[in-house]
């Protein structure tokens, strides 16, 4: 697998993440957070999905494999780098939010309700 197929589903879901929990932080409504995570994809999904697919998400990569789309190596290789990107995506959200706004909120787990 490429570095570049690599990293540009690292950034891709790094943008997702990153974005999604600046939303809910920011108490942003139901449509706020869904228009942050749809802005994401799109924007990642313009500069990226030439490159990788513009997957970013481990969901995503296994149905692409289970429907015969894709290799299982590819997704295998996807997942690592997915990982990686919302890992750090979060922890570049917890670095700008701060971590008592982010312990408001639960961290972004469904099911919380957020103040």
């Amino acid at each position: 697998m490429s570095p570049q197929k690599l990293t540009a589903e690292l950034i891709g879901t790094f943008a997702l993440v990153f974005a999604g929990l600046l939303a809910i932080s920011n108490n942003a409504t139901l449509l706020g957070v869904a228009f942050a995570h749809g802005l994401a994809i799109a924007v990642m999904a313009m500069a990226l999905g030439t490159v990788s697919g513009g997957q970013f998400n481990p969901a995503v990569s296994v149905a692409l494999s289970l429907s015969g789309h894709q290799d299982w190596r590819t997704t295998l290789s996807f997942i690592p780098a997915q990982l990686i990107g919302a890992a750090l995506g979060a922890l570049a959200a917890l670095g700008v939010a701060g971590p008592a706004r982010m312990q408001a909120i639960g961290y972004g787990k469904i099911g919380r309700a957020h103040v």
